[in-house]
């Protein structure tokens, strides 16, 4: 392996990882953006209440984070795009 190529792989790795870590800083700011919102909306007050927020809160930072990760993060294109499809698809048989 190259020089250049090491440099290539390690520059490619640590953009993941920073994208990964805004990824991640968004969900919490969704999470705490919906629960906010939410308990000011509905003047939640009983713990039932307040569970149920917590879940959608938490449900919607979970699909902004697969839709994120998902398009942003991890995006793969060419032949390891492809071999991700052919695993999920015999995984899925």
């Amino acid at each position: 392996m190259t020089v250049d190529r090491l440099k290539e792989k390690l520059s490619s790795g640590a953009a993941d990882f920073v994208r990964f870590g805004l990824v991640g800083i968004s969900n919490s700011a969704v999470d705490f953006g919906v629960t906010n919102l939410l308990v000011l909306t509905f003047k939640a007050k009983s713990s039932l209440s307040l569970m149920a927020i917590s879940f959608v809160a938490c449900a919607l930072a979970t699909l902004n984070s697969y839709l994120l990760n998902r398009k942003w993060t991890f995006r793969r294109s060419g032949p390891a795009r492809r071999a991700a499809r052919s695993l999920s698809s015999l995984r899925s048989r």
